[in-house]
């Protein structure tokens, strides 16, 4: 008989602690000045010891830290939440907070300036008579190489483009040092007194470790030559579009004047060779 009389004045006295540490906390609740958190709103709905109405006076007086989403409305009308206590915390509500995306930053920078394309050469003064070639925005000199000419003993003269005679000379080497690759733009810088119509191009032949040259008069034109056309961009300045096959060429530049309207062969021909 004695246990369970102690068991149940130990019930009562359970739930007599628990009722006071209820209302502890209800009395807690109305006395902070602190906005009301959501949790703290949710436990004084669900402990009944405060009706919607006090709860409402509570959040009039303090507001409440949280944004009131659907949600925690949900929440709170699941805990015994009126629709007046709602609306009382919806207008004290932290609205909802959406991160700020900034707007793109203004370039101000101005435009590059255009690009001019490179049609016309720097003035004549700046080049010694020879042949460049286009390497980006710059002309790089085209190196030249010996030729050694033989015909019976003696050089052959020619004309503007070649004469009756046939042209034979060799140049010591399979190869020109100067490795180029399609498309490739010249710039030949004429002498005072000569015209771009003086220079040959010609195309040559590997033969025994050399390159031959061998123009045979054929019409107006010799085979070997390699007809092109030029087109003036300053004063003894003169742009070639060259878009030969793969192989080894040279332009020929006029040699000494013979007299008779003729020219003997240049000794040195600014040679290349076009690769794949």
């Amino acid at each position: 008989m004695l246990p369970c009389v102690l068991r149940a004045a130990g019930r009562r006295w359970l739930g007599l602690c628990l009722l006071l540490a209820i209302l502890c906390g209800a009395a807690a609740f109305a006395q902070s000045t602190e906005p009301i958190s959501k949790n703290a709103l949710l436990k004084a709905l669900r402990s009944h010891l405060s009706t919607s109405k006090e709860l409402a006076k509570y959040v009039e007086a303090r507001g409440v830290d949280f944004a009131l989403t659907q949600d925690v409305e949900s929440e709170l009308r699941s805990a015994g939440a009126t629709p007046e206590l709602i609306e009382v915390v919806r207008a004290h509500s932290k609205a909802v907070t959406r991160p700020v995306v900034p707007a793109p930053a203004v370039d101000t920078t101005p435009p590059p300036a255009p690009v001019k394309k490179a049609t016309t050469a720097p003035p004549a003064a700046n080049y010694a008579p020879g042949i460049y070639r286009k390497d980006g925005a710059q002309w790089v000199k085209v190196l030249d190489e010996g030729v050694k000419w033989k015909a019976s003993g003696r050089i052959h003269k020619f004309t503007v483009g070649l004469g009756k005679s046939e042209l034979v000379g060799t140049i010591p080497g399979s190869s020109s040092p100067n490795l180029l690759k399609n498309p490739v733009v010249f710039l030949v810088s004429v002498p005072e007194g000569a015209q771009i119509s003086h220079y040959l191009l010609i195309q040559m032949k590997s033969k025994r470790g050399s390159r031959e040259i061998n123009i045979s008069p054929t019409g107006e034109e010799g085979k070997g030559l390699v007809p092109f056309s030029s087109r003036k961009v300053g004063r003894n300045l003169f742009e070639i579009d060259f878009t030969q096959g793969e192989g080894d060429y040279g332009f020929l530049p006029p040699g000494q004047d013979a007299g008779n309207g003729e020219m003997e062969p240049a000794v040195r021909m600014y040679t290349f060779r076009i690769l794949q």
